[in-house]
């Protein structure tokens, strides 16, 4: 049979560059295959070009020149004759005596690609069955799952329960339930966002709502309320160079994209703290909060269908939007400018 040969530069090459250490540290062996690097090859190269430059057609080395050749590239002494001898006699399986250049770099891949197969299984996860069960203050379904800056996990679940948990042993650290004080039982949640510029949390309700909460003590700061549907899905970003500029976008279930632009987050929170209260917490009405001087909302009609994802980029200046409509299932809102919701385009993938 024909075998392909193979350079340094091709197939070799990439498996030797794309070793990782990790791989290279676990398998530390003393196996001759296992000491031979990419300069080796190289070196080796030219003994067999040599070989071909001397009248062999196919450029092979004998077991003796094999042997001479590899105990001077890797430093081995006669005590190692007898691993080159086996090593030798894997590569030339016809049992020919001598061995080509491409029998031995199709030998070299084949070692180095079930070493990293060998690493790749050795960092699997195993999960033990049965899992282990834990209770979980939730009774619905979950809409976020999040990780905090201090590295504990945060879950929001519709029937109204924002669980906190240890990153470490998976304990319940506390909740919170959101009550509806009309309904007399907790309110429907939508979805979850963490302003981490600010340590405070936001939820969208099924009475299209956004209320703001402080996340070290649960407690309610404001809300802003009276939105035109309901909000289904949140993202939330600030500007890591100011962190005073943050954007907040939430989708719907009419399939509108909206968009509150603050470029100062302080002073926006402070306002909406001191509207009247309702039912105990300071409320906003979405009309007030859009005509304010030092607030931008836009909001755009982009899908068909209910918004199930959406998220702001800042490399893009774009916000990327995702729904069930068919006729519209990826959109791409460009912001030009990080204040300017105004200048918009929607592109439909």
């Amino acid at each position: 049979s024909h075998t392909m040969p193979v350079e340094p530069s091709g197939r070799i090459s990439s498996l030797f560059s794309n070793r990782s250490t990790s791989a290279a540290s676990h398998y530390r062996s003393n196996r001759i295959e296992d000491r031979i690097n990419l300069d080796h090859m190289q070196s080796l190269k030219k003994h067999f070009d040599a070989a071909s430059a001397a009248g062999d057609d196919e450029g092979r080395l004998s077991m003796e020149m094999f042997i001479m050749v590899m105990s001077q590239l890797l430093n081995l002494s006669e005590e190692n004759h007898t691993q080159l001898t086996a090593l030798f006699m894997k590569i030339d399986s016809g049992s020919h005596g001598h061995i080509a250049w491409d029998a031995f770099c199709t030998y070299m891949q084949l070692e180095l690609t079930e070493k990293e197969d060998s690493y790749s299984r050795a960092r699997e996860v195993c999960f033990e069955t049965p899992a282990i069960t834990k209770p979980t203050p939730h009774r619905d379904t979950l809409h976020r799952v999040c990780v905090l800056p201090d590295h504990s996990y945060v879950t929001a679940s519709q029937d109204g329960v924002v669980a906190f948990w240890n990153p470490t042993t998976l304990q319940l650290k506390r909740t919170r339930t959101n009550p509806d004080a009309n309904k007399s039982k907790q309110k429907w949640i939508t979805d979850f966002a963490m302003m981490t510029n600010t340590n405070r949390f936001i939820l969208s309700t099924g009475d299209r709502e956004l209320q703001f909460f402080e996340a070290s003590t649960f407690e309610p700061y404001c809300q802003i309320s009276g939105l035109e549907s309901v909000p289904l899905k949140m993202s939330f970003w600030h500007n890591p160079r100011n962190t005073e500029e943050s954007i907040l976008i939430y989708g719907d279930n009419l399939g509108c994209v909206n968009v509150l632009v603050i470029p100062n987050t302080t002073l926006a929170f402070r306002k909406w703290k001191q509207e009247a209260k309702v039912e105990g917490v300071p409320t906003a009405n979405i009309e007030k909060v859009a005509s304010m001087a030092d607030v931008r909302y836009a909001r755009w009609e982009v899908h068909r269908d209910w918004v199930v994802e959406l998220k702001y980029e800042d490399h893009l200046r774009s916000i990327i939007s995702c729904s069930n409509d068919p006729s519209s299932g990826i959109v791409i809102g460009n912001v030009v400018g990080s204040t300017n919701v105004e200048s918009a385009s929607v592109t439909p993938i």
